[in-house]
């Protein structure tokens, strides 16, 4: 006999006639423990809060530059702009989450507990709606899930990391939009609320488009809820044990939406990031292997989250060792298990751990990100998908102490001592987060074979070289930048066949003034980047070649090398640059102007550019365009002495006496020992003596 159609939200959570007993404690009957659901939402920010609280002392990591701190998109009005129009401004096409950037840097700065403590706000919000979603869904245990995913030291990379805005972003909007669809406040519900059944007018309703535009802010944030059309039809399917043609008719813009953008970030991570090359160089059967494999992983780290590393070691994968098939076969048949037993268990773990896979998905390595260069998994790739193995568990767990009949106050025990654990835990690991060092040095411990962390420790060593050196210690910055050329030395002998290994020796090389050193690296570089066809993602080294032959006295090599890193990447501002001072030392004035003023074009802040071209235009008497940049350094720099003397040398060319005076005045107040302003200043006024106010 077919099962009778029924609510989204009624007790049937898997179609079977009988109900299990709901438990007398907190895990299964939320307001028998708090009594309102305020109570429990405040318990809940109180968990994410206490947990998350040693972020407030910690900095920027890794990737955090290019998303926040240097980040040029964020500065402006013109930024804010770029972020939505022109997706290739910032390091990927999430514009939601670099306009959030954009307001915080525009509230406070830099400061990074600004940007901590959103991120955490943000993951507490997650956990408030995945609480009501699973309550609003009957599943049994929901605020003990939402709890526990609120602390689970898994999720520590998502929320501690300010990169990883995307994560706890994307979810909010995700679960927003789930409970729209499901369950509108309005009273314009999509699904009807006595048959289970999509109306026929869904796009009458409010309800569908509020949906739709959450659905959008999800992608807008990461692509990765683009599975979430896919998840309300597993939802449809375990709820009702049918889905319908109608089901499907308001889900195809979300689908069509959905695919859309993830196809574009796809795009992207081929063109803009660089994934692609020798090193994703996987068949479909190896990457079945990655993604069997990788499910096994993040279920495990759910279950026992120790150890935690922020880059775990890459697995080997040899599609002709047969044991490397277990993971995949395994997987296959847990959901073949499941979907036998439906009609005995219930349809609700088959749906979980569909939703679990389905939402997993383009983490799992059929589709190439730059990740996969260094290992196929990360915490933060399960962060939504994760949820779903936690309802689960909770639900599974609550059901069986129902059965034993265990009294309330053992099972809020239970409950407790697990979020209690998690809790310890998550605020451990908060604190390898704090600073690059602290989190690469732990890394190192649990992953001591990885080029990239080697690589990443050295440049936390090299960012403390020269902090110490800017502070004048000597003796320590001497040891700190011998730590960092050893680990970029051992990271070189774990990967000697990639670019970078070699590239970042030879930038240490360069940092002590040995250039014919660094030029050897630097070639080596240039070799293996050409060979991989990857030139375009090691430019740098072009720009750093020509440096180093600049300073051993090889000009015209240098010249060929600023080209080159142009014809690479036209935008490169820097090379630009450099290109045009030699240019300059060769006296091709000419064509230095041009590069000086393309380099402008690309950086309008760049200081010195905007000088050398003033020089330039000065050397060829064109005094209103010398007079122009000098003035557009000192709106850059009020204190530039050097561009008031220069200017004061434009003016007095062009007969404007007192204009020069004041020039060499204000270049001598900034530097009393400044030669060409006292020179100026005693043409321009015969016996004046230069003033010494060092003001």
């Amino acid at each position: 006999m077919p099962t009778a159609p029924h609510a989204i939200g009624s007790n049937r959570l898997s179609g079977r006639r009988k109900q299990s007993p709901s438990i007398p404690a907190p895990p299964g009957n939320e307001n028998s423990l708090f009594g309102k659901s305020l109570l429990a939402i405040v318990a809940l920010i109180a968990l994410a809060l206490l947990a998350y609280s040693p972020v407030l002392s910690a900095g920027y990591i890794w990737d955090d530059p290019d998303y926040v701190t240097h980040n040029p998109t964020l500065r402006t009005w013109d930024g804010l702009s770029n972020i939505w129009l022109s997706p290739t401004s910032t390091p990927q096409y999430y514009p939601l989450v670099f306009s959030s950037f954009w307001i915080e840097y525009h509230l406070w700065g830099l400061n990074p507990a600004g940007y901590h403590v959103d991120n955490v706000l943000l993951h507490a919000l997650s956990a408030i709606l995945l609480w009501v979603a699973l309550k609003k869904l009957k599943v049994p245990g929901a605020w003990a899930a939402a709890a526990i995913f609120a602390v689970h030291p898994i999720e520590v990379e998502s929320v501690a990391w300010i990169t990883e805005r995307k994560n706890v972003l994307s979810l909010t909007f995700y679960l927003a939009a789930l409970l729209v669809y499901f369950r509108s406040p309005n009273g314009q519900k999509i699904i009807d609320p006595t048959t289970g059944d999509v109306r026929t007018h869904f796009w009458r309703s409010t309800a569908w488009w509020v949906a739709l535009g959450l659905f959008i802010a999800a992608l807008l944030s990461k692509t990765v809820t683009a599975s979430w059309p896919a998840a309300v039809l597993v939802i449809l399917w375990w709820k009702r044990s049918r889905i319908h043609w109608r089901d499907l008719v308001p889900l195809l813009p979300f689908f069509i939406i959905g695919i859309g953008l993830a196809l574009n970030t796809a795009h992207m991570e081929h063109q803009q990031v660089g994934a692609y090359g020798s090193e994703w160089a996987f068949n479909w059967i190896e990457r079945s292997l990655i993604a069997g494999r990788a499910l096994w992983f993040y279920a495990g780290k759910l279950i026992w989250p120790h150890p935690l590393a922020f880059i775990y070691p890459r697995w080997t994968i040899n599609a002709h060792q047969p044991v490397q098939y277990l993971h995949p076969a395994a997987a296959v048949l847990v959901v073949a298990i499941f979907f036998f037993l439906r009609r005995r268990i219930g349809r609700g773990a088959l749906a979980a751990v569909l939703l679990y896979g389905g939402t997993l998905f383009p983490a799992l390595g059929f589709f190439n990100v730059f990740p996969m260069r260094y290992s196929f998994v990360a915490d933060h790739f399960q962060y939504h998908a994760g949820i779903a193995l936690i309802a689960l568990g909770v639900a599974s767990t609550t059901r069986l102490l129902s059965r034993w009949k265990l009294p309330a106050f053992y099972v809020w025990m239970i409950c407790a001592a697990v979020v209690a654990d998690g809790l310890w835990m998550t605020r451990r690991q908060v604190r390898i987060y704090v600073d690059p060092m602290t989190l690469w040095t732990d890394t190192l411990s649990k992953n001591p074979n990885s080029w990239m962390v080697h690589m990443n420790l050295g440049h936390a060593w090299m960012d403390q070289w020269k902090e110490l050196n800017a502070a004048g210690q000597s003796g320590p910055a001497r040891q700190a930048f011998g730590k960092a050329l050893t680990e970029y030395q051992i990271s070189l002998q774990l990967a000697p066949e990639l670019p970078e290994t070699h590239l970042v020796v030879g930038q240490a090389m360069a940092e002590t003034g040995d250039y014919e050193a660094a030029i050897l690296y630097y070639r080596q570089t240039q070799r293996l980047a050409e060979r991989s066809g990857r030139a375009i993602w090691y430019v740098e080294v072009y720009n750093s070649l020509g440096l180093a032959l600049s300073a051993t006295g090889h000009p015209q090599q240098a010249i060929s090398s600023y080209q080159r890193a142009i014809e690479l990447r036209p935008n490169y501002a820097r090379a630009h640059y450099n290109l045009a001072v030699e240019l300059e030392k060769q006296n091709r004035i000419d064509d230095a102007i041009a590069q000086y003023t393309r380099a402008i074009e690309l950086d309008p802040d760049n200081i010195q550019a905007h000088y050398n071209l003033g020089n330039c235009y000065l050397n060829q008497r064109r005094l209103a365009e010398a007079a122009e940049q000098y003035s557009t350094v000192l709106r850059l720099n009020p204190r530039h002495a050097a561009a008031h003397a220069n200017r004061g040398w434009v003016f007095l060319l062009a007969g404007q006496n007192n204009a020069a005076a004041a020039d060499f005045q204000a270049a001598l107040a900034i530097d009393p020992n400044l030669e060409p302003a006292k020179k100026g200043l005693q043409k321009v006024m015969p016996g004046q003596i230069p003033p010494v106010d060092n003001r």
